[in-house]
């Protein structure tokens, strides 16, 4: 698609997302057509079949659902050919609900294999849902020797070697992964160490021979306390709209409130009434700004001309996708508060 184009189109004007999908119904081989189309078969045979509470399937129900998707889906293991993996780890993980007490077949049906499929949603939901908070539930892992290994060892190799010992765990780079999942599902746990849970995964980071784990580590990191106070944020490369950069180091001595919104948002519009009022108000101790992720940067600019009562900085993100990525921005208005050192005090600040 020309890129020109798509950056014209803006997905909050289509309800917030946009799908694009191929409309040329002669691509019976188009991966996406194809795995609708048994996503629709597969909760249809839901439907029909259990149409109560999934967690209550019998071994009777998960069979005719397994014999009405295999009369027009493959069921066999190639983990190399995404759509077959795909509808068969989606079947894997309704298995499961069957047979939750008997994961040494799970384990060898599914698992117990050279391949571990990141990219395949389906897999990847299986695997997180077979291992998930492994590393503190399973009988097989001595918890006390866990702590320690945790808390008072505070490294990589000795934790690896320790969990190695549960048979689930022996495939090294599934251990890997485990242990870095689950080292982000237990940073919260008030009995193990952060500060270890965190040199753990930057030991992993910078040591893994498995450059998926690198990338996920890193990631996870990231995520545990991306901004908390004292963090600084950097907003280089975005403009205001008289075309000047917008840098925080010139706000600094105050107290400053960006707030992050999309012209199509009505929230955001009655959000900056409130500005504009609490601006009157606190105009010697606070400094208010407008961010705009407008996709089109005509918008923005109309947007600010057809409002001229809100008269304080608007600054636009000047396509700088990482960035809100990096602040996780799904829904909008958004806030941040900063202090008047320049660092970060309140994320989602009311």
């Amino acid at each position: 698609m020309d890129p020109e184009l798509f950056n014209q189109l803006d997905p909050m004007y289509y309800g917030g997302f946009l799908q694009i999908r191929n409309n040329d119904t002669t691509l019976t081989e188009d991966i996406n057509l194809k795995i609708n189309q048994f996503e629709r078969a597969f909760e249809n045979a839901i439907d029909y079949y259990s149409p109560n509470i999934i967690s209550d399937l019998s071994p009777a129900e998960y069979d005719s659902i397994q014999n009405a998707i295999s009369r027009r889906f493959p069921l066999q293991y190639s983990p190399n050919n995404f759509y077959k993996s795909y509808i068969y780890y989606t079947m894997a993980s309704l298995e499961r609900v069957v047979l939750q007490k008997n994961t040494d077949s799970l384990y060898r049906k599914y698992l117990d294999n050279e391949y571990l499929l990141y990219f395949n949603p389906a897999y990847m939901n299986f695997f997180n849902e077979f291992y998930d908070h492994y590393l503190t539930t399973s009988p097989r892992i001595n918890q006390k020797e866990l702590m320690d290994c945790i808390n008072q060892e505070g490294t990589y190799r000795p934790l690896f070697n320790l969990v190695g010992k549960d048979p689930y765990l022996v495939n090294e780079r599934i251990r890997e992964l485990v242990i870095i999942e689950d080292l982000a599902e237990i940073y919260g746990n008030k009995r193990f160490n952060k500060k270890n849970i965190e040199h753990i995964l930057k030991e992993i980071a910078t040591t893994t021979h498995f450059s998926e784990h690198q990338i996920i580590a890193k990631n996870i990191l990231a995520s545990l306390h991306p901004y908390q106070e004292s963090n600084t944020i950097s907003f280089e490369g975005m403009k205001t709209a008289s075309g000047a950069s917008f840098n925080i180091e010139d706000y600094k001595g105050k107290w400053l409130y960006v707030q992050i919104f999309n012209t199509s948002c009505e929230d955001c519009i009655r959000e900056m009434m409130i500005i504009k009022d609490l601006q009157q108000k606190y105009k010697d101790s606070i400094t208010f700004v407008s961010l705009s992720i407008d996709f089109n940067f005509g918008h923005f600019i109309q947007f600010k001309e057809h409002f001229p009562q809100f008269d304080w900085t608007f600054v636009h993100f000047d396509h700088q996708y990482p960035w809100i990525d990096e602040l996780q921005i799904t829904t909008l208005p958004d806030n941040l508060l900063f202090g008047p050192d320049g660092k970060l005090v309140k994320r989602d600040a009311p």
